[in-house]
C-alpha cells in the first residue's frame, strides 16, 4: 500500500518528540516548584493570622488559665470565631 507506507516508511520525528518531552517535564517540575512554595506561603500567612489573634487576645487567655479553664475550652472561642468569619467571608465571595 504506497499510499500508507511510502518509500521511506513511516517517520518519525524522534528530535522533535525528545524536545517536547523534556519541555513537558521542566513545565511539570517548575509546576511542582511554585506549587510547593505557594503552599508553604499559605500555611506560613494563616499561622501568622492564628499567632497574631492569640497574641492580641493573650490578656483574655491568661485570666481564662487563671480562672482554670482547660486547653480545650481556651481553644474553642477561637475555632467558632474562625469557623464564623471563614463562613461569612465565603458568603459574600460569591
Amino acid at each position: 500500500m504506497p499510499e500508507v507506507a511510502p518509500e521511506g516508511g513511516v517517520v518519525y520525528l524522534k528530535a522533535e518528540q525528545n524536545f517536547l518531552e523534556k519541555t513537558l517535564y521542566f513545565i511539570r517540575w517548575l509546576g511542582l516548584v511554585f506549587g510547593g512554595l505557594l503552599f508553604l506561603t499559605g500555611g506560613i500567612l494563616i499561622y501568622n493570622a492564628i499567632h497574631m489573634a492569640v497574641l492580641a487576645r493573650r490578656v483574655e487567655i491568661r485570666i481564662m488559665r487563671l480562672v482554670g479553664a482547660s486547653q480545650l475550652t481556651i481553644r474553642i472561642p477561637f475555632l467558632i470565631e474562625g469557623l464564623c468569619k471563614g463562613r461569612w467571608a465565603a458568603r459574600w465571595r460569591r
